[in-house]
């Protein structure tokens, strides 16, 4: 409680930086973390990923074809 009372007042939101889970996560732990916003990220990671690897794929094929 006395975690959650300190930060009353505070306007510091932020989606991906300090939301309310991190915020409940920092009440319990002492460690603001989100588990939803690092799972965005690494699927976004893997999706950026897959289209490089798509995007040269296909690039490989039209320079293998294009004899």
């Amino acid at each position: 409680m006395e975690r959650a009372a300190a930060r009353i007042g505070e306007r510091r939101y932020s989606l991906s930086g300090n939301n309310c889970e991190h915020f409940v996560n920092w009440c319990a732990t002492g460690v603001a973390i989100s588990h939803q916003v690092a799972g965005s990220f690494k699927a976004l990671v893997q999706l950026a990923a897959a289209a490089a690897w798509s995007l040269l794929a296909l690039l490989v094929a039209r320079v293998a074809f294009a004899d």
